[in-house]
């Protein structure tokens, strides 16, 4: 039976295009405002980036001097992203070894395509990867249950939602340290919680 990760990535797989066209080529204040929060700790910080997609998350914080390695679960993503001149690998966060050496794991709205269960699996690998006091950020969609959409692409894809309490217990039962959770709301009307976690341990 098809796993609702591997049916989203084919949705992704399929219709790019659609989802480059439909995306805006910049960033928004509220995502931009969490970046910085993010890279605060860092002069210069080597960041995993998860589920890079167009490419423009990565390409602001190359441009603030940090040191950003590109990876994407959809093939034609980092087609995408190697036609724009960039590094791109694909990476599967539920299937591949989670590589080691980064002050920081960053994944923009990727980790909302997760069922719980998969999700709090996933922060303990990645908890485990970090270096002492290396910090996780992520953004997942604000709401109750899960569900599965054809928005944006004309192709199923699978949401699960989350609220802050539930995510703030998800990410200190996976064992990190310190969490902060802030929420914003996208021109769509959506909101969303931005988490920064710290593992234990001084940098």
């Amino acid at each position: 039976m098809e796993t609702e990760n591997a049916r989203t990535l084919s949705a992704y797989e399929g219709h790019v295009a659609e989802y480059l066209a439909a995306s805006s080529p910049t960033l928004g204040p509220d995502v931009t405002e969490w970046l910085a929060a993010v890279v605060t700790p860092y002069e210069r910080a080597r960041i995993l980036e998860i589920g890079s997609g167009p490419g423009t998350i990565a390409e602001h914080l190359i441009g603030l001097g940090h040191q950003v390695d590109l990876t994407d679960a959809t093939r034609a993503f980092v087609e995408t992203l190697r036609a724009r001149g960039h590094h791109a690998r694909e990476f599967n966060v539920l299937t591949d070894p989670v590589p080691e050496g980064y002050d920081a794991i960053l994944a923009h709205a990727v980790f909302l395509h997760l069922p719980r269960e998969q999700f709090a699996h996933t922060l303990r690998r990645l908890m485990k990867a970090l270096p002492p006091g290396g910090r996780l950020a992520f953004t997942v969609k604000q709401g109750d249950g899960e569900e599965w959409s054809t928005a944006k692409l004309g192709a199923p894809r699978y949401f699960c939602y989350w609220q802050p309490g539930p995510l703030n217990d998800t990410l200190l039962a996976a064992g990190f340290a310190t969490v902060e959770i802030t929420q914003w709301t996208a021109p769509s009307g959506q909101s969303f919680l931005a988490a920064i976690a710290d593992r234990p341990g001084t940098r």
